[in-house]
């Protein structure tokens, strides 16, 4: 198989979207889900009798998870986007046998297969992780159909051992 290229820039839109996914996804999205609807169903269900005390924390806890929370995701992305160039310098990468070569303005970088340990397909981004800090981002908006299946492809040939979540497939229109 050859290498594949793909070239992209990153925008607040797409670095906010994958914070939220970060966030809400998981564990962490499942323990902000319960208690959004423990809050919602204890304010809807017993507004009347509940003291006022219980309902500013409901309150409280309602405006944190769903809005709060996402404004301060919105600033963290706007500044990382800013701070990195990510949405005026294109990144280029390059998928081939050694591993991922990352190009962007002058600057340069490899990461070999060994260092990757997963990669996410979503509906509209591609997630390649190396560890628990370090992702490269590739947003699918700009990035045609059939590249984005021969990343796909190539992560898998190259690198067998790279746990491969392509959540896309299952939602893309045939």
């Amino acid at each position: 198989m050859e290498s594949v290229k793909i070239q992209t820039t990153t925008t607040v839109k797409d670095m906010f979207r994958f914070q939220m996914y970060q966030m809400y996804w998981g564990l962490m999205g499942f323990v902000l889900g319960l208690l959004l609807a423990m809050a919602a169903v204890d304010l809807v269900g017993n507004f009347s009798t509940m003291p006022v005390s219980s309902r500013v924390v409901c309150i409280l806890l309602l405006l944190l998870i769903l809005v709060v929370n996402p404004f301060v995701l919105y600033s963290r992305s706007k500044k990382q986007v800013a701070a990195m160039e990510l949405d005026t310098v294109p990144m280029e990468l390059t998928l081939d046998s050694a591993g991922l070569f990352l190009t962007q303005g002058g600057a340069s970088g490899s990461v070999s297969w060994s260092e990757v340990t997963k990669l996410a397909v979503l509906k509209k981004m591609m997630i390649f992780y190396m560890g628990r800090r370090q992702i490269h981002l590739v947003p699918l908006e700009r990035v045609e159909p059939q590249t984005a299946d021969a990343a796909v492809e190539a992560v898998k040939t190259f690198a067998p051992g790279v746990k491969v979540a392509d959540k896309r497939k299952k939602r893309r229109k045939r």
